[in-house]
């Protein structure tokens, strides 16, 4: 015997927002008539989507946002395989001063040319010579070995130390 569905007395019409009217109406007289049909469609559906599901697997190879030739990724693989570590951490960073250099000349780089970094102009005044300049650059070793905020185990490597260990070695004096 069908099962007939009666709709509720003593309720206003006019105060039933109209969402509620199109699921407690229309919409919920089509899927009363036909529950069956949309419970077979379903099924295939998920079936469906289920065969699709189980033949996910990991990714075999590193997805590709970008092209190989952007800048970004050229940017990136520099960072990421040209720069050292020291100390076997990825939390340090190897800074190397250089003497000498006046200024870059940037005026022939593009903005995201990630290969060139300029021209350098050198200070044509500039010489390590003095016993004073000399002195200054063991006195900055010394210092950055002292400051425990900017280097870490004293980790300081200057080529001036080399240089003084040698000649007072060869030459039995300072530099």
């Amino acid at each position: 015997m069908p099962m007939t569905v009666k709709k509720a007395e003593n309720i206003d019409e006019d105060k039933i927002d109209p969402l509620s009217k199109f699921f407690g109406g229309p919409f919920n007289d089509f899927v009363f008539k036909y529950k069956y049909r949309i419970l077979v469609i379903m099924s295939f559906v998920g079936c469906f989507a289920l065969y699709f599901a189980v033949q996910i697997s990991p990714l075999t190879k590193q997805e590709t946002f970008f092209p190989d030739d952007t800048p970004i990724l050229h940017t990136r693989a520099i960072l990421q395989y040209e720069f050292t570590e020291s100390s076997n951490s990825q939390n340090t960073l190897n800074v190397v001063f250089h003497w000498g250099i006046e200024d870059l000349d940037r005026s022939d780089v593009k903005a995201w040319d990630a290969r060139s970094a300029g021209s350098l102009i050198w200070d044509e005044e500039f010489t390590i010579t003095p016993p004073e300049n000399q002195q200054a650059l063991l006195d900055l070793c010394q210092e950055l070995r002292e400051t425990d905020r900017l280097v870490k185990n004293q980790m300081v490597t200057c080529w001036i130390e080399e240089m003084e260990k040698f000649v007072t070695k060869v030459s039995e004096g300072t530099i």
